[in-house]
């Protein structure tokens, strides 16, 4: 019998050490959003006077993330050195869950910042950042061998219309956007495998 309780005890002191060391995931439910400002000029993800090299990512390079879905594009950012990440557009961060940071728009739009490097992350859910921020620092690449970039991905979420009926359809879908950066070269879309430097939007 003494037996039989020490082994009870024993496991009940492994489940519970278990369960301690399970971290909460640090997330707030985006709001769903129909009209984004698809004019919006934003300033590159990084310190103001820096450069880096634009790659653009699509769902084909993405096939690896849980999350993967057919419109997903966004933009891997490589620098030469360990760099500061900064905060896009002003907003409220919805998600810290490393390597990534959420933050939501006034329109509702949502910017990802992925490959943070861990423990650099310096914003909590619920904090209102203004744009040039500094939310993190570079980190490995998710889908190179790179070790200073980081990812942004610009989408706003959206009821799923089209579910006539069928089980397992997705009810909300993330739309993925094309962002205007201002940087050097102007305010554009930003072109595969090109640098550009960080411009302060006014």
């Amino acid at each position: 019998m003494k037996r039989f309780f020490a082994l009870l005890t024993f496991a009940l002191c492994v489940a519970t050490a278990g369960y301690a060391q399970v971290e909460p995931l640090n997330y707030i439910e985006a709001e769903l959003s129909d009209t984004p400002d698809t004019g919006f000029v934003y300033q590159l993800p990084y310190s103001i006077g820096t450069k880096a090299t634009a790659v653009k990512i699509s769902h084909i390079e993405a096939q690896h993330l849980p999350d993967n879905l057919v419109n997903f594009r966004a933009y891997e950012f490589r620098f030469k050195e360990h760099t500061d990440i900064c905060a896009a557009r002003s907003g409220k961060v919805i998600l810290v869950d490393w390597p990534k940071v959420q933050i939501q728009h006034s329109d509702g739009t949502i910017a990802e910042y992925n490959a943070l490097e861990r423990y650099t992350i310096c914003v909590e859910v619920g904090d209102e950042v203004k744009s040039g921020d500094k939310i993190g620092e570079s980190s490995h690449s998710l889908f190179s061998d790179y070790e200073h970039v980081v990812t942004f991905e610009l989408y706003h979420r959206m009821r799923n219309t089209n579910l006539n009926g069928v089980r397992g359809r997705v009810q909300v879908l993330n739309h993925y956007l094309d962002p205007l950066f201002k940087s050097q070269k102007g305010v554009k879309p930003l072109r595969d495998m090109k640098r550009y430097k960080a411009k302060k939007v006014k």
